[in-house]
């Protein structure tokens, strides 16, 4: 038989390779183990346990090519080296902490040295175990009932004085399958996600929450706390719209194309409660998406590069598109579409830099660009767009500042505090 002996007698352990027979004793395989150990100091061991010296390897079970370990019993320390005592200066610093007169109790530096095991102690190991014999069964078996019964006192007091907390039920675990590496079964659901998107934007109808998170559209219950996902998108999303009635959604993401690099973009509606895709629209670099007040129209701001921007309108039941119009005087960031009583499908209100532009929809015919009047500009770059019930606009800037639009005429100018007494004052 040929044997793989990993001798563990020295740091790093050395393998060396025996030729053995089956007949053989593991004290006559042991003498012939090259170290500098005596051959009675040396054990072999298999899987843990420590095979006897008179048995053959037939009677261990030692197979050809097996691995076995060979320890030293004597279980003692050897010491590598012995480092000399720290140099001067550590000492004049470490006085120099502990102030002139050291704490006590200290014995001064204490000299460094590093000790590796010579074997391995016999208490990590798993001994044999040997048949019982029929005396010790015997006599285990006619113990003293004196003796279990103070036993079982000694347990009941110990129990009483130290109580336990009730053990929880263990856990149902499945059962564990190997290793491979197919992907899982496609049953897996999620239950939670965390995070949200803020340039998508945020929809709220019915006690629900619409908002994007990396490639995920969440529909979040805000009373029962649930969650519905819709995964479609295999990019994060840009931009999303909620319709009026707050049963279908817009989002717009890119579509991979080859090599993982972004492609064409698409705009996808889709069923809030099942999550079902209704129809999609190919569009440019999304950047808003608006809704029209009867929710059969849907407006999207696109942005090809820095400076070319468009804003197209769709009847996106029919997949229909119905204007497109390229915009100037941006960067445009966000989309309105607002009742108005000068057009029947209302208007559409785009926010700019320091301005709005106000389009007739959905042919997008008629342009109209703010004026500040006497009230000048506004303080800083417009960030968000918001209509009131009676049809005027509000608009503000990272200064805190807002603005009051009634169509494009510029209003007045105001910090956030007095907006919210006068709202709080017209009821």
């Amino acid at each position: 038989m040929r044997l793989f002996l990993k001798v563990l007698l020295h740091d790093p352990p050395s393998l060396q390779q025996l030729s053995a027979t089956p007949e053989q004793t593991v004290s006559e395989l042991l003498a012939a183990v090259q170290c500098d150990e005596a051959a009675a100091h040396l054990a072999l061991v298999r899987e843990g346990v420590e095979l006897p010296r008179s048995s053959s390897l037939a009677a261990c079970g030692i197979a050809d090519a097996a691995t076995l370990h060979v320890i030293c019993t004597r279980r003692t320390l050897r010491l590598r080296h012995a480092s000399a005592a720290p140099p001067p200066a550590r000492l004049a610093a470490r006085r120099e902490e502990m102030g002139a007169s050291p704490p006590s109790g200290w014995r001064g530096p204490r000299p460094l040295e590093e000790v590796v095991p010579s074997s391995t102690p016999r208490a990590l190991l798993r001994p044999a175990a040997p048949p019982a014999p029929a005396a010790a069964a015997a006599a285990s078996d006619s113990d003293s009932e004196e003796g279990e019964e103070a036993e079982e006192a000694e347990r009941q007091a110990h129990a009483r004085r130290w109580p336990r907390a009730p053990a929880a039920a263990p856990a149902l675990l499945a059962p564990r399958q190997p290793w491979d590496d197919e992907p899982p079964d496609d049953c897996l659901e999620l239950e939670w996600v965390s995070g949200v998107a803020p340039r998508a934007g945020v929809g709220v109808c019915g006690g629900e929450a619409v908002y994007a998170t990396g490639a995920l559209v969440v529909v979040h219950s805000i009373g029962a706390r649930t969650q519905r996902h819709f995964h479609a998108h295999r990019t994060p999303v840009a931009a999303l719209a909620l319709h009026p009635a707050g049963r279908v959604v817009a989002s717009a993401a890119a579509v991979p194309g080859e090599e993982g690099e972004a492609g064409e973009w698409e705009v996808v509606l889709w069923d809030a409660p099942t999550a079902s895709v209704i129809t999609s629209l190919p569009a440019p670099r999304v950047r808003q998406l608006a809704f029209s007040p009867e929710g059969d129209q849907l407006a999207c701001l696109s942005r090809a590069d820095a400076a070319l921007q468009s804003l197209t309108t769709w009847a996106w039941q029919e997949g229909r598109r119905l204007s497109i119009a390229d915009l100037s005087g941006g960067p445009y960031s966000s989309l309105l579409w607002q009742r108005a009583p000068t057009c029947e499908q209302g208007r559409i209100v785009v926010l700019g830099r320091r301005a709005l532009l106000l389009l007739d929809a959905p042919l997008l015919e008629r342009h109209e660009s703010s004026v500040c009047g006497r009230v000048g500009p506004p303080a800083g770059r417009l960030r968000a767009l918001v209509a009131l019930r009676n049809g005027m606009l509000v608009s503000g800037c990272r200064s805190g500042e807002l603005q009051l639009w009634t169509g494009p005429t510029l209003l007045r100018r105001t910090q956030a505090r007095v907006i919210m007494e006068m709202r709080a004052e017209a009821g």
